[in-house]
């Protein structure tokens, strides 16, 4: 096997394995570096929204596995509103299903892929990179981290430590045939039981993934509130089997670089996640392409990290720092969001927009503000 590359890229997950596809697809070579195998778990809710689906080139029907009709959207479980939109906003997936697709669809364009293969340093050069792992070490032109909210590729370069972070939980919950039919194709968004942000029910083909995510970095008894909201839930209450998992989430906000040099940052791993809803898919997909294009404008001698940081924010960062907006209104003030903003159905409709891709956080952000202000004004 070569021992140098166009681009070597860490990780595997949706952001690394597209960004992959995509460079391969041009005529790079690539190599794609898992530490795990695939195909692996990965906790996350699995909920992406429609607009996903139609910005990936290549068909990922297979490893889609409920259409979602709409969703409950609860206060402490009792008190919720249904919403069932004309048109389905969203899928859900498994990740392990999801992830391993994209790679396949990368390793068919002539990606490399080592899998159980743990990327253990990066030595960069004003030329190339040389990237160490358990397996012997690389050289790549430029390297690619994708390799999560807990970064190696970031850590290196020193960028971990100015990304802000929320904390989630998730879990995969079998329930007894008649709960999870109830359960339908609808998803579940309560925001009573955790402080600074919300849990979550969401289908898949034969369980139910549950959840918790919180704009807070840290909460001790977030395992407990869990367990507790399940014992709550006359859904979850009586299931049958259960695995949990923690794990953080970025706060996604514009910042000042994603990269080094030669090395790109991309999805989670460069702070570049919805933290208003805490969902990753979409920015990982979006900042993987124009990653990939930056890459391919270097070697033909056209811009640098600097130009990939400005296109990251122009094309995404807005977005992210309107949702941020949201999140800190929405979330620290829950009861009056709860009772002004998720009851209001012009404000219902504005959100659904936004999850289908017809607008973005911007304009969500302050139409929902002008129908809010609307609505206190008249008491």
């Amino acid at each position: 096997m070569m021992d140098h590359f166009d681009v070597a890229v860490v990780g595997a997950g949706p952001a690394g394995g597209y960004c992959a596809y995509l460079l391969a697809k041009k005529g790079l070579s690539v190599l794609l570096l898992e530490k795990d195998r695939l195909t692996r778990y990965k906790a996350c809710g699995g909920g992406i929204p429609s607009k996903v689906v139609s910005n990936i080139e290549f068909d990922v029907s297979e490893a889609l596995e409920v259409r979602t009709e709409g969703a409950y959207i609860a206060y402490d479980i009792d008190d919720f509103i249904t919403i069932a939109p004309e048109n389905s906003v969203g899928w859900m997936v498994m990740r392990d299903r999801f992830d391993s697709l994209i790679v396949n669809e990368a390793g068919k364009k002539g990606v490399t892929v080592l899998e159980g293969t743990e990327m253990r340093g990066i030595e960069e050069t004003p030329s190339r990179c040389t990237v160490r792992t358990n397996h012997g070490s690389f050289h790549a032109s430029f390297v690619v981290g994708a390799d999560g909210a807990n970064s190696t590729v970031a850590k290196i370069i020193d960028h971990s430590r100015s990304i802000r972070k929320g904390i989630a939980i998730s879990a995969e919950i079998y329930v007894p045939d008649k709960k999870f039919e109830k359960q339908g194709p609808y998803s579940t968004f309560d925001f009573g039981v955790v402080p600074k942000g919300y849990a979550w029910i969401f289908p898949k083909s034969d369980h139910l993934s549950i959840g918790m995510y919180s704009m807070l970095w840290s909460m001790p008894d977030i395992r407990k509130r869990l367990f507790d909201y399940i014992e709550k839930n006359p859904i979850l209450r009586d299931y049958e089997s259960i695995s949990v998992h923690g794990h953080p989430i970025p706060l996604g906000r514009s910042r000042k670089s994603y990269g080094s040099n030669r090395i790109y940052l991309v999805g989670d791993a460069g702070g570049i996640t919805d933290p208003f809803f805490g969902e990753g898919i979409y920015f990982a997909i979006e900042s993987a392409k124009i990653a990939a294009k930056s890459i391919i404008d270097r070697l033909v001698e056209y811009g640098n990290i600097k130009t990939y940081t400005k296109d990251i924010n122009e094309k995404l960062g807005r977005d992210l720092d309107y949702s941020y907006l949201m999140a800190r209104f929405f979330y620290y003030n829950l009861r009056l969001s709860f009772s002004h903003i998720v009851r209001n159905t012009h404000i219902n409709s504005i959100f659904t927009k936004l999850i289908r891709g017809d607008i973005g956080h911007k304009q969500c952000f302050y139409r929902s503000m002008v129908r809010l202000v609307t609505c206190l004004s008249r008491g």
